[in-house]
Parts: structure tokens; C-alpha cells; sequence
């Protein structure tokens, strides 16, 4: 068996999709527990990132039947394109391959929130670029963030008008339009060039990464006027690096959210306001 490195669920949380270290993608039945889809095609050294994509034209919410296309990409330096109701599990429906090193991460704007389009694409490489692009139009915009440095992981911002990108020891704020960089965040313990992944909270007030030596770091996007800002910090929050950081609602009647973290000391570790 080998390391699965990513999954996502349906927006009707009916399916998973999972990629990892064996270079395939998998769709699995959330009830049965069944694969019901097992796509190959990547190469080298496995599949980094997987996203559900919706078939629908329309910025309206999809339904479970419209997320009909999963969108991975990988070590292959490739992002390819899978048609779930397909059965030609050896063949994309489209493969791009721009990067010059392994892409290892991936977001995809639904269009619903007011600043991106509908189904446009955003992936990250080692490189140092973020390539945006919309599969349907053809459209392909390049960003390269100064240096070049390794970009490990990328993500959207609420209102999908800003992208949040992780590098070994920044953090970069880029406008989605025009690529350029409006804040940068610094001051992760990062020696040992982990891969990390910084997040926004879900209302895109503060930048928040687990570092390598398994301290939390936040940041006030709103009050960092300056750029390189160093972080408020939780001391110790886990013994080893984190791995990731993330956030869900309280309940659904309250503004309030809890945070998740989870690190190489095999612990998960729940935080709330």
C-alpha cells in the first residue's frame, strides 16, 4: 500500500475522490464504501492533488450529478482531466502539461461567491508558477512569484478574488486577476523545507500555517500593513511538523468556526475561539 496524499468530497458529500503514491484516482461511493471509478495515466512519482469539477455551465450550486469531471495532478509535472462517467480509465479527457517540475497543488473557483469563474483553474509547481486556466475557453494565464522558489500549496480565498500561496518559508497573498502579489507573510520554522500549507480563515481575516517544528502561526491579513510581518504564534501546539490546518463552522447558527490540526506526531488536535 501507498500514502494517500489528498481527498475531496462531492459538494453532497455522496462521493470521495483520493489520489496518492500508486499514481491513480480513485472515486469512491461515500455509502457503500465502494470505488466506483480507478483512473490512471499519471506517471513518476504519484498524484498530489485531486478536486470534484462541475460539468454545469451555470455559477448556480451544482448537484451531485453536474461534479462529473475530477481535475488531479502530480509529480508528472501534468494536470489532467477525468470523466467520471466515463469507463476509459487509462484516458484523460484533456492533459496540460506546462509546468517544468511537479505541480502539487490545485483550487477550482465555482463562481458562486462573486470573484472568480465559474470552473477556472488554478494549479502550482515547483517551479515557482501558478497557472490559471479555464479547460472550456482555452484561457491561460502564467504568474511567477520572484525567485521562483517552490510553491507547495495554493488556495482560494472566500470570495475567490484572491489565491494563497505556500512556499518553504513564505506566504504570498496574490490578487487572482492580475497575478500581482498584495501581501506577504514570514517567520515560519522551516529548516528542513518541509511541505506546508497555509490557509485563510473562512472570513479571509487571518493567514494561519502549522510549521515544521509544530508551532501555529497566524497572521491579521486586515492589520499587516507591512509586508514580512511576523506572526502571532501558538508555542508547541504539536511535537512534531503539522501538516495541515484547517477550519469548520461551530454550528450553523453562529459566525463562529473551530480550527483542526493534525501533524507527524500522529495527533489531530481540535481549537476553538
Amino acid at each position: 500500500a501507498r500514502e494517500v496524499r489528498d481527498a475531496t468530497a462531492s459538494r453532497d458529500n455522496s462521493r470521495l475522490v483520493s489520489c496518492g503514491g500508486d499514481r491513480g484516482v480513485f472515486v469512491w461511493d461515500v455509502k457503500t464504501g465502494q470505488t466506483t471509478r480507478r483512473f490512471t495515466g499519471h506517471d513518476a512519482f504519484g498524484v498530489n492533488c485531486v478536486k470534484f469539477l462541475s460539468s454545469s455551465s451555470s455559477s448556480s450550486s451544482a448537484t451531485n450529478t453536474e461534479e462529473s469531471v475530477v481535475v488531479s495532478c502530480g509529480f508528472d509535472r501534468n494536470v489532467k482531466f477525468w470523466d467520471v462517467r466515463s469507463n476509459r480509465q487509462h484516458e484523460a479527457m484533456e492533459t496540460v502539461g506546462q509546468f517544468s517540475d511537479a505541480a502539487m497543488d490545485l483550487t477550482v473557483s465555482r463562481g458562486d461567491k462573486g470573484g472568480g469563474k465559474t470552473n477556472e483553474i488554478s494549479a502550482c509547481s515547483i517551479d515557482g508558477t501558478i497557472r490559471t486556466f479555464d479547460i472550456r475557453k482555452g484561457e491561460l494565464r502564467v504568474d511567477t512569484l520572484s525567485g521562483k522558489q517552490p510553491i507547495t500549496a495554493i488556495e482560494n480565498s472566500g470570495d475567490e478574488k484572491c489565491v494563497l500561496a505556500t512556499l518553504p518559508k513564505t506566504i504570498a497573498l496574490l490578487d487572482k486577476t492580475t497575478g500581482e502579489v498584495l501581501k506577504t507573510f514570514s517567520g515560519i520554522n522551516n529548516d528542513q523545507n518541509v511541505v506546508l500549507r497555509a490557509t485563510l480563515t473562512p472570513d479571509d481575516r487571518y493567514v494561519v500555517i502549522g510549521d515544521a517544528i509544530g508551532d501555529i502561526c497566524v497572521w491579521d491579513v486586515v492589520s499587516n500593513e507591512t509586508p514580512n510581518s511576523r506572526p502571532l504564534r501558538i508555542p508547541g501546539a504539536h511535537a512534531k511538523s503539522i501538516s495541515n490546518v484547517c477550519f469548520s463552522p461551530v454550528s450553523s447558527s453562529s459566525d463562529a468556526y473551530g480550527m483542526l490540526s493534525c501533524a507527524a506526531d500522529g495527533l489531530a488536535k481540535f481549537w476553538s475561539r
